[in-house]
């Protein structure tokens, strides 16, 4: 697959070549054929929809994510445990869920460490220290929860 700027560079050149044949080539009234002129307008419809897409804030990400599966000792997925990561420079948390797969996720992270704490209902809490998210890494956090009270256990 060619990259967008690979096809963006032929297709100027398609189009210089076009504008100098044009411009030796007239019609007998002085002027482009319709066809060419439709094709400019294409040209120019095509080369913003590149630039749209091309974009680097599109591309960009300031960040990484953070995911990971909950089960308990036995191996079993626990759906419906709460997770709040905490980025410990800003104080921020955010929360989430875990699905019926026992999966949990956080996209768009901004760079930090991230505390995350996970709690499910007949299970010890769960905490884990210094998870360092940065720019485009993906982060997996999976967590064993020990059945009992809602002590707290650290990893």
């Amino acid at each position: 697959m060619l990259a967008k700027s690979s096809i963006l560079g032929y297709i100027v050149l398609r189009f210089r070549k076009k504008c100098h044949d044009r411009h030796h080539a007239q019609s007998s009234f002085g002027s482009a054929p319709i066809l060419e002129s439709s094709g400019f307008i294409f040209f120019l419809i095509l080369l913003a929809i590149l630039a749209l897409t091309t974009s680097p804030a599109r591309s960009a990400t300031n960040g990484g994510s953070l995911s990971g599966t909950i089960k308990d000792t036995t191996g079993a997925v626990l759906p419906g445990a709460s997770v709040r990561i905490l980025n410990i420079s800003t104080g921020i948390a955010q929360q989430a869920l875990s699905n019926g797969s026992g999966f949990f996720g956080f996209a768009s992270l901004p760079i930090g460490t991230y505390q995350p704490e996970i709690q499910a209902k007949g299970f010890e809490q769960y905490r884990r220290n210094g998870l360092v998210i940065n720019v485009g890494t993906s982060v997996r956090a999976d967590a064993t929860l020990a059945i009992g009270s809602a002590r707290q256990r650290s990893s």
